[in-house]
């Protein structure tokens, strides 16, 4: 038998998910995901099959949009680190608040 309140908290999830998505908030997304995952995995063990199935029928629909959280989460994520690393960067110049830099590359 499943567990309304854990029904309910996972729609309330999905809901914060979807809302997340739209708006572009990817790290608040991924946080979501995180918390699906971490429901799905400790209802796993606790529920019956037919449990299990409900867990399923209610995370299946999404689960392309939890891979495309993660997957850009973690592309932003290795962009912000890119972004604060020195790596040879040369300032060239920075005027109305717009900074460019550039390296040479070894051909």
């Amino acid at each position: 038998v499943v567990d309304y309140s854990s029904e309910l908290e996972l729609n309330n999830l999905i809901t914060e998910l979807s809302d997340s998505v739209e708006q572009g908030r990817i790290f608040d997304a991924r946080k979501v995901v995180h918390q699906l995952e971490k429901i799905e995995k400790s209802n796993y063990a606790a529920l019956t099959a037919y449990g299990e199935e409900q867990i399923q029928r209610i995370l299946h629909p999404i689960r392309p949009v939890i891979q495309e959280v993660l997957a850009q989460s973690s592309h932003v994520e290795s962009l912000l680190h890119d972004l604060h690393s020195n790596d040879n960067w040369i300032l060239a110049k920075e005027r109305s608040g717009v900074t460019v830099h550039y390296r040479r590359e070894e051909n």
